[in-house]
């Protein structure tokens, strides 16, 4: 006689059959994911927001008891290293807590950050500008707490009027650097390029948070195209048609020089918002794998560390710097280039070395340790589209590093409240170009070459090392022959090595000496690194 009973079930033990036949497992539901505890997170906001409190607090002492000798003055370089860590670890606090109150407070005091550094920019007592040194940071800082805030904003209402104030903040500040430094050159350098560049990191954060897919921020990116390509149009032919039509004879008088420095920044900053725009909303193949990979940079710790140690050595030197150009130890004028002697110090060429290789080495190296590399060749590109992407990230990333060194050239304008000679920056900064490109074409071609991130790294230091060691021979050479050597051996060496040292060509940069042949010599190291990465991943096809 059968039975009937129904063996005894179990939702996580399945069927319990006592005649052991096989039975299907109950269908059980994934496991529920638990946010991580930001207690971490909640004690380093609380530590550094005390931090900031104190120091901010010292801070105002000191400027409220001015330069009275008779009163005490706390050190103020330590208040300003201790503020600056504090704001880092609010920043922390800012990104990785999502708690409602929390993130709406950050929100708070980014908009008032924004208000006060708003009207400090604009403040005309004592004299005008005086506070923008001031009320600049408030508004750059504003910007990452928003962002960072806005990366757990679950409201959707409010996250799109956010956004939109963003873009409209963006929009505005861009119109009144462009076209007040068209009109007034002196606005232009260094109140106009600031808020041109402050405005294109708003405008940045407004299509990137709300994505190319919606309509308005797509439609907003383009028209920010449309204004750089207009600023390089006006600043070019603005550039270049007065001085011809003076020499055809159409213009009696002789125009007054506009090219350099203001004409050719603006060119710089028009370019700089198509390249901009591009970049965002271009669905071009190369566009789309470079954003990708920059993406991939800001997801790993590896850019933020380059990017922070970077600033601090420069930030470092910039302090060193300043008392030697600065009275009471500068008493008589100035040699120029004045910031000649703090853009070429070790500590920054050596903090390069290791940069470069820090930010090359995953290029590739990663994309074939975990195979992905495969992947991405069965899409519809090729190898060189693929190298050009990877380069272009890293050279994007390579010349980012070095936008502290502007930074601190403009703060040094407005803290000595006097021009300096722009043009040796415009000759390093050509350098700088040809030079950046080199490198990162190099540190991709051995990523290329090697499963191992470590060995990447290690194969690029090493040829960077070779390539800056080479000038310390050429020195060490011309110490021991002297000026009148008359050794064709040595001479030639040292040609050779001027020819091909980076370093010789930033030093020959400042001095307003731009070689072509070491232009070009860059130039062509980069296209060759470039070339031979292509061959070695069009060799893995038969491999």
């Amino acid at each position: 006689m059968s039975s009937n009973v129904i063996p005894e079930t179990h939702p996580e033990r399945g069927s319990q059959d006592p005649y052991n036949r096989q039975q299907p497992m109950a269908e059980m539901a994934p496991s529920a994911l638990s946010d991580a505890d930001p207690g971490v997170a909640r004690a380093i906001g609380l530590a550094s927001a005390l931090l900031v409190m104190l120091c901010g607090v010292f801070l105002a002492v000191n400027l409220y008891n001015g330069a009275d000798p008779t009163k005490y003055h706390f050190p103020t370089g330590w208040l300003t290293v201790g503020l600056v860590l504090g704001i880092i670890g609010l920043l922390f606090h800012a990104a990785y807590d999502h708690d409602v109150q929390f993130r709406r407070l950050y929100l708070i005091f980014g908009g008032a950050a924004i208000i006060v550094g708003a009207f400090l920019c604009v403040l005309p007592n004592p004299a005008y500008g005086a506070q923008f040194r001031s009320g600049y940071p408030c508004m750059a800082l504003a910007l990452i707490f928003i962002l960072a805030a806005l990366r757990h904003e679950t409201d959707t209402v409010l996250r799109a009027k956010v956004d939109l104030g963003l873009g409209i903040l963006g929009a505005l500040m861009i119109l009144i650097g462009v076209i007040g430094g068209n009109y007034l050159g002196e606005f232009l350098l260094p109140y106009g390029m600031l808020l041109t560049i402050l405005g294109l990191c708003y405008m940045a954060g407004f299509i990137v948070t709300r994505g190319v897919s919606d309509d308005l921020a797509y439609h907003a990116g383009w028209a920010l195209g449309g204004v750089g390509l207009i600023v390089f149009l006006v600043a070019f032919f603005r550039s270049m048609l007065p001085p011809l039509f003076f020499r055809w004879g159409w213009r009696a008088e002789q125009p007054l020089p506009y090219l350099m420095p203001y004409g050719l920044l603006l060119i710089v900053l028009g370019l700089t918002c198509l390249g901009v725009a591009a970049l965002l909303c271009s669905e071009s193949r190369l566009v789309v794998l470079t954003r990708r990979e920059l993406i991939g940079f800001f997801y790993s710790p590896v850019a933020y560390f380059v990017l922070i140690g970077f600033t601090i050595v420069i930030w470092v030197g910039f302090w060193l710097w300043v008392p030697n150009v600065t009275p009471p130890r500068a008493t008589g004028p100035l040699d120029e280039p004045v910031v000649g002697g703090f853009l070429l110090q070790w500590p920054g060429v050596l903090l390069m070395l290791f940069g470069v290789p820090a930010l090359t080495m995953r290029l590739l190296s990663e994309e074939k340790r975990s195979g992905t590399l495969e992947v991405l060749m069965t899409t519809p590109t090729d190898e060189t589209t693929v190298v050009l992407s990877k380069f272009l990230a890293g050279y994007l990333l390579f010349m980012l590093m070095w936008l502290p060194f502007g930074l601190f050239t403009v703060a040094f304008r407005i803290m000595g409240d006097a021009p300096f000679d722009y043009l040796p920056l415009l000759g390093f900064g050509v350098a700088l170009l040809v030079t950046g490109a080199a490198f990162t074409a190099m540190g991709l071609f051995f990523s290329s070459v090697t499963n191992s991130q470590i060995v990447s790294a290690i194969l690029t230091f090493a040829i960077m090392m070779l390539m800056t060691f080479i000038w310390i021979i050429k020195v060490e050479l011309m110490r021991r022959s002297g000026a009148g050597s008359t050794d064709n051996l040595v001479k030639g060496a040292i040609a050779v090595i001027e020819h091909i040292s980076y370093l010789e060509l930033w030093i020959s940069s400042f001095s307003g000496k731009l070689a072509i042949r070491q232009l070009l010599f860059q130039i062509s190291m980069a296209i060759w690194w470039l070339f031979i990465t292509v061959k070695v991943l069009e060799a893995r096809r038969w491999t």
